[in-house]
């Protein structure tokens, strides 16, 4: 009979992440199962009533609601310093751990009194691994490169590439240098010997600091490949903020004035800081071509464009015997129109990113609308040609759809042409053997461009190939999570999403911010503030283009709603489509919600919504098909 495993005490240090620490709580509470152990909660002053949850929700969690942040080590060390467990496992609040990952850490801690400290494979919300996972100790060189990116450069280089110990494959195991606090499963004579995390550290750095002291004490800090979990990388700080270029800068000088002679920390000190200017001015550069280059990309293709039809429709038109467009066509006219085809474009969120077609499209008739509507109020000397302005206007757009298809093919931005495909999701849950839909029977597929299925975990792989899915919804309170997580890291680079229907969430690894968030709700559809906004310019838009016709709108029938709806909408009261108080529905009104989906139709209307829904659907209404 084998030994016992060694008991186990996990520590959740949580600030303002409800939803995620949910998870966290309900995936650590699994893998303890069958375990002797207990799971800790530090709430370090939580805005969200996370502590509250936690005490309503998880009677069986041991909760320290402290009244202030101390700081990612502080709270750790609260539980850690007075450990009654052979081992403690450090974990983020944004981590899904899985049964299979816990025992097979402990069968080592176990098999190794050497091994201090462990850490695991980690993938992020789509499944992609995470570099660090594992990595090296951060001399001045080895922090440098990481801070300059020369790292990306070089990520074999025995110096430049240490930082993430690209020497170890990600699904291989064996010893690193350094662990990430995201994980971190450290044996109770380690902690005693080391004293636990250092307390002048607020946050980032701390790991590094303790990973260092294991090895000081002469303890081995060992990596596991072989069975991941998901980080979901919500840090409240961004990794390519300034702001957390400057923490991760004041981490490593507090590192190096600990552990390098005062010489070797002045230089380091200096090393950083020109590193820290380098990332700077990257990120600020980055930042400003990134928001700027599409519309000066546009603004010079437009300009160009329209200098070559005005060029021919000089010659060929309108001065056939000699002659050109006055100084008042090029100073004022053609900026104008320009200006004009940008600025309409920008309104209906043409430069968001990534790039949609949709924009681009409601952009050409709004820009057209506002450019022939100021062109008949212009004086008469300023009236230069009808034709111009229409030419000039559509061919910004095609050139503008030319250019992010271009940049797409080469990998630079652009649009986006998987987000265009029709939204096919499915739903991975429990099935009784009975209701295993292994045959992938189709359970929704209305108006709104999506289709759904349920299968089960089984079944996933199949369903993946065979339907062109482009969302995986789990359920996790029904499912193993250790083939769950397999699964994500055999296929990354998918949109993965994570359903608790008892909680009334869902967590995605698009919603990655910790900070305020707590369902699927208050992050996509139209309960989110950007998305209600850019609707709300749709409809104006469509209030706009659709002025000129108005009169006409009342002869057919079926354009006759928006004639009656068009000044509800320009007032506000009314929405072109929408669940209610809209002119056309997107669903018709006497459909049932169906018992096999998660949702009503109203209820999938609102979560998923997208200018290209309401296009779609205001479009069919206009040409007499039922929303």
């Amino acid at each position: 009979m084998s030994a016992a495993l060694p008991s186990v005490t996990v520590v959740v240090v949580s600030y303002n992440a409800k939803a995620w620490l949910d998870q966290t709580l309900k995936a650590a509470l699994r893998s303890l199962e069958g375990l002797t152990g207990e799971l800790w909660v530090v709430d370090n002053a939580s805005p969200d009533g996370s502590a509250e949850w936690v005490q309503k929700h998880f009677p069986t969690v041991r909760c320290i609601a402290n009244t202030h942040n101390p700081g990612f080590g502080t709270a750790n060390n609260q539980v850690l310093h007075h450990l009654t467990t052979d081992t403690a496992l450090v974990l983020n609040p944004d981590t899904l751990l899985t049964p299979e990952n816990l025992r097979a850490a402990l069968r080592w801690m176990q098999s190794d009194p050497t091994v201090g400290s462990l850490g695991c494979r980690m993938i992020d919300g789509s499944g992609s691994f995470l570099p660090e996972s594992k990595r090296g100790l951060p001399t001045p060189l080895v922090a440098l490169a990481k801070l300059t990116g020369l790292h990306r450069l070089f990520p074999r280089h025995s110096v430049l590439g240490r930082y993430y110990w690209n020497f170890l494959r990600p699904n291989e195991n064996g010893p690193v240098e350094i662990h990430c606090g995201a994980y971190m499963l450290v044996r109770k004579e380690a902690v005693e010997a080391t004293g636990g995390f250092d307390e002048s550290f607020f946050m980032y750095g701390e790991d590094i600091d303790w990973s260092y002291r294991m090895l000081e004490a002469g303890y081995t800090n060992a990596y596991m490949g072989s069975e991941p979990m998901v980080h979901f990388k919500g840090e409240s700080t961004k990794k390519g903020s300034l702001n957390y270029v400057r923490v991760f800068y004041e981490a490593m000088v507090v590192f190096a004035k600990k552990h390098f002679a005062p010489q070797a920390a002045v230089g380091f000190e200096a090393l950083i800081g020109v590193g820290v200017f380098v990332r700077a001015a990257f990120s600020v550069a980055k930042r400003a071509a990134q928001r700027w280059r599409w519309p000066l990309l546009d603004a010079a293709t437009s300009w160009l464009a329209l200098a070559g039809w005005t060029h021919y429709w000089e010659n060929n038109h309108r001065y056939i015997q000699g002659g050109s467009y006055p100084d008042s066509y090029w100073y004022f006219f053609a900026p104008a129109l320009v200006l004009v085809a940008i600025a309409a474009r920008a309104a209906v969120d043409g430069y968001r990113k990534p790039s949609r077609i949709t924009p681009l499209v409601t952009g050409l008739f709004l820009g057209l609308g506002v450019a022939l509507a100021g062109y008949a109020l212009l004086p008469e000397d300023l009236r230069f040609s009808r034709a111009l302005v229409v030419l000039g206007t559509a061919t910004s757009a095609l050139l503008a759809l030319f250019l992010r298809t271009l940049a797409s093919l080469l990998g630079w931005g652009g649009i986006n042409w998987i987000q265009l495909q029709q939204r096919r999701i499915v739903h991975v849950r429990n099935l009784a053997a009975s209701a295993r839909n292994a045959d992938f029977q189709k359970i929704a597929n209305g108006p709104i461009p999506q289709a759904q299925w349920t299968v089960g975990l089984n079944d996933l792989p199949d369903a993946v190939a065979a339907l062109g899915i482009t969302e995986i919804q789990f359920y996790p309170d029904e499912l193993d999570l250790t083939q769950v997580v397999h699964f994500m890291a055999e296929h990354p680079n998918k949109s993965y999403r994570f359903a608790y229907p008892d909680r009334g969430w869902v967590l995605a690894s698009e919603s990655k911010d910790l900070q305020g968030f707590q369902s699927d709700e208050s992050a996509t559809g139209l309960l989110d503030p950007a998305n209600r906004r850019r609707k709300r310019q749709f409809d104006w838009s469509v209030a706009l283009v659709l002025l000129p016709f108005w009169p006409l709108l009342w002869l057919h029938p079926n354009t006759r709603p928006a004639a009656v709806g068009w000044p509800g909408v320009v007032w506000g009261g009314k929405s072109w489509v929408g669940p209610t108080d809209a002119v056309f529905r997107p669903y018709p009104q006497q459909a049932e919600s169906s018992t096999s989906l998660p949702d009503s139709p109203a209820e999938v209307y609102l979560k998923h919504w997208d200018v290209q829904v309401d296009l779609a659907i205001l479009l069919r209404a206009l040409r007499g098909k039922r929303a």
